[in-house]
């Protein structure tokens, strides 16, 4: 009885029903990439033996929000010059790829 009493309220103002279901649609979806987002980084531990000891190299200052990237063959020079760290791996920012072990 309630049910059919709100549909028939709903049914008779659109645009109410509109700006209310659009709402609930962007409030949902917010939701998720914020969700998506804590999960990725805070919840979701990476897939290395000992995550604390991760460092970034970058070859000029700390850009905020910039991704900056070397090329490849820079990337091996890197690699093969390393007497500090115990390996190095590189991944495309623009990818959107996720951070993985590799396996030798």
């Amino acid at each position: 009885m309630d049910i059919r009493h709100a549909l028939r309220v709903l049914w008779k103002s659109p645009a109410f029903t509109l700006v209310a279901l659009v709402t609930l649609m962007l409030a949902i979806g917010a939701n998720v990439v914020v969700f998506g987002v804590l999960n990725a980084v805070l919840l979701r531990p990476l897939d290395v033996s000992d995550p604390q000891n991760l460092f970034q190299l970058r070859p000029g200052p700390w850009t905020s929000f910039k991704l900056v990237t070397t090329s490849y063959p820079a990337f091996e020079d890197f690699r093969q010059r390393n007497t500090t760290f115990g390996d190095m791996a590189a991944f495309n920012g623009y990818a959107r790829a996720r951070l993985a072990g590799a396996t030798r």
